[in-house]
């Protein structure tokens, strides 16, 4: 109901955004907060720059679901995709296990026409230092959909993870994704 009153009177976004942060200090993971600053976002008249708060943000939860969802909608609405990118880049590299960053860096990547294999060698390297990362193996699996070249790269990565451990499931995921793919395109053939 506040919204549909705001948007036929008007709001002091600054007001706005100090009752957000007081919310934020008590509950920083509730999506009613996340959801009003994407709200507000979109109703402001003027750019209102947040790559500050989103870093404080994600230095205390790296991991906050909604505040990731949140950056990606502050970055379109407000053309900060490259500034965003960079910050979830930055926290992938504080936790490459880090779900979240992957995915907005996946996200605002193709926004900003990150090249796939420039993003598959990241995805590469943080794999090869932490064999059961899910996310960045997800994250590989998606550039290399965009760039079936990659394909022999990811194979080689596969292999890789079987020799450093055999038991290591993710390191068969890959090379299963691999067939699958193979497959796929000899269907196609």
């Amino acid at each position: 109901m506040k919204y549909k009153c705001l948007e036929q009177l008007g709001f002091d976004y600054d007001r706005e955004e100090r009752i957000l942060n007081q919310i934020y200090d008590s509950n920083p993971k509730s999506y009613q907060l996340w959801y009003y600053k994407g709200w507000i976002s979109d109703h402001a008249s003027e750019f209102h720059d947040q790559i500050s708060f989103l870093q404080m943000v994600f230095k205390e939860d790296p991991k906050n679901f909604h505040a990731w969802s949140y950056a990606i909608h502050y970055a379109k609405k407000w053309h900060q995709e490259k500034e965003v990118y960079d910050l979830s880049r930055q926290m992938i590299t504080a936790d490459v296990r880090n779900n979240s960053a992957w995915n907005t860096r996946k996200t605002l990547g193709e926004i900003l026409n990150i090249p796939p294999s420039e993003e598959f060698e990241d995805a590469f390297e943080s794999i090869k230092t932490v064999q059961k990362n899910e996310a960045a193996i997800n994250f590989a699996f998606a550039m290399v959909k965009k760039d079936p070249s990659l394909l022999d790269k990811l194979n080689s990565l596969g292999q890789f993870l079987v020799e450093k451990n055999p038991q290591n499931r993710y390191a068969w995921l890959v090379l299963l994704f691999v067939e699958s793919l193979k497959n796929n395109e000899n269907e196609i053939s």
